[in-house]
């Protein structure tokens, strides 16, 4: 027996949904790093919910409110909102973090944020700070499991108290390859903050009143938290991703 045998190197395996087919291409289709099971649109129906909050938070007509959602995915958010009457809205193909409005977010020049980040890595808070950092309203489309997050509690502090727009029934998200589950396993709600205070924002939740929630006890009673504590680690996610999608093991 060899006495001081080699070490042999282990083999990296890929993530499940790196062996979907399309998988490679997709990620050339963007000038900066993505993950593929990041590329979920929005679906109309959730811009719809949200935009009577939009109404209320900026003072102007909807063709000049000016929205910015600096998550690129597939083009559907321009299209989506424009069908609502929001014709001014930037959503450029680049790499957010790379861009002078995230560098400088006390000096952007939207009236409002509304965007669904990246739901993978650190994305959610990184997001979710810069917001905060704006001192804007914004509408962030987040899974509502993040709202008993310590970060999430802690990015917010005691200044700002978001309220929640949420929908009766799970949205469903689009993949540009058509992979996922048709349902979503998880509730996702809009995190809406007015940029002004808890208070301000407070009383533009109260004067709304569709699938409008004033805070986090409320979506609990509702039920849109419930089931974060049995949800499958990232890596059975990802492994049941890739199954649905075609890429297996």
């Amino acid at each position: 027996m060899d006495p001081n045998p080699k070490k042999t190197k282990k083999k990296k395996r890929k993530r499940p949904h790196q062996k979907h087919a399309g998988a490679a291409s997709l990620a050339k289709r963007y000038p900066f790093a993505t993950d593929f099971c990041d590329h979920f649109e929005t679906p109309r129906r959730a811009y719809a919910d949200v935009a009577p909050a939009l109404d209320a938070l900026v003072a102007k007509s909807r063709a000049e409110t000016r929205i910015y959602d600096p998550y690129y995915c597939d083009g559907a958010a321009k299209r989506h909102l424009r069908e609502l009457g929001f014709t001014n809205v930037k959503n450029d193909k680049v790499d957010f973090y790379a861009t002078k409005a995230y560098r400088d977010p006390a000096h952007t020049t939207h009236d409002i944020v509304v965007t669904n980040p990246p739901f993978s890595e650190d994305h959610k808070e990184r997001c979710l700070r810069w917001a905060l950092a704006t001192r804007k309203p914004f509408a962030l489309l987040l899974p509502a499991y993040v709202v008993e997050r310590r970060w999430f509690r802690e990015a917010f502090g005691d200044e700002a108290r978001p309220f929640f727009v949420a929908p009766a029934e799970r949205y469903g998200f689009d993949h540009p390859l058509g992979a996922g589950a048709e349902n979503s396993p998880f509730f996702s709600v809009w995190v809406v903050d007015s940029g002004r205070g808890a208070a301000a924002t407070a009383a533009v939740g109260a004067a709304l009143s569709a699938n409008v929630f004033a805070d986090v006890d409320a979506l609990r009673r509702a039920g849109h938290v419930r089931a974060e504590a049995k949800r499958p680690n990232p890596k059975r996610r990802r492994k049941k991703l890739a199954r649905r999608s075609g890429g297996g093991e």
